[in-house]
């Protein structure tokens, strides 16, 4: 990955995101992340290998940025409706989240169903019929798998899904530092995003054991 994908994407002011208390924010994520890139290439081939098997279609995602805020502040950043799953992270308490932009997650019930990808790029706001969440639990569960093989290589992790939300009024309150990864998913028309979230001392703990 080269030192442009890396590049962090924090800005002092973006938002209601404001620097931790670190020395050096924007070090502070890419030391703390640059040992994870070889994870993160393998979860993004692993993933594409997922989308061709699910959809016929070489569908390509990237890693584009990585930033660090507290969960309640990225949750602060969603819709009126979102979609947003959260995982346990080897059994513990920690946990993770995995969120998509709305237009992909139409786009990926739409392919998944026999459609064609859309022209559009519309921001679709509605409600997620249970049809529709059942189909996004079980490719949000292939992604976790695909989560589990990259970082096996290094660390025995398990990924485990829990459950799905997309009202932001229900989303856990927390004022827990994450660090968020982001994925921009190449379609043939259009592009979308998927954000891993992780707690930052579960990446730090890995860190240590490089």
């Amino acid at each position: 990955m080269s030192k442009k994908k890396r590049k962090v994407v924090f800005k002092k002011g973006e938002g209601d995101i404001r620097p931790l208390n670190l020395l050096n924010m924007e070090r502070a994520v890419q030391s703390n992340t640059e040992f994870l890139e070889r994870v993160f290439d393998d979860f993004s081939r692993e993933l594409g290998r997922t989308f061709l098997s699910q959809f016929k279609k070489n569908i390509r995602p990237s890693m584009v940025s990585q930033k660090v805020c507290k969960l309640d502040q990225f949750f602060k950043s969603f819709p009126n409706s979102v979609f947003l799953s959260t995982f346990k992270i080897n059994k513990e308490l920690e946990r993770g989240f995995i969120n998509f932009d709305n237009q992909m997650v139409y786009e990926l019930i739409n392919l998944g169903y026999g459609g064609k990808e859309s022209n559009s790029r519309e921001i679709v706001d509605k409600e997620f019929t249970q049809l529709e969440l059942k189909f996004m639990e079980g490719f949000v569960k292939k992604i976790l798998l695909c989560l589990d093989h990259s970082f096996s290589g290094q660390w025995p992790m398990e990924f485990l899904w829990e459950r799905n939300e997309t009202n932001p009024n229900f989303l856990p309150s927390s004022t827990g530092v994450v660090i968020i990864f982001t994925f921009e998913v190449n379609f043939e028309k259009k592009t979308g995003e998927i954000n891993i979230v992780l707690p930052f001392n579960l990446v730090e703990k890995l860190r240590r054991k490089v």
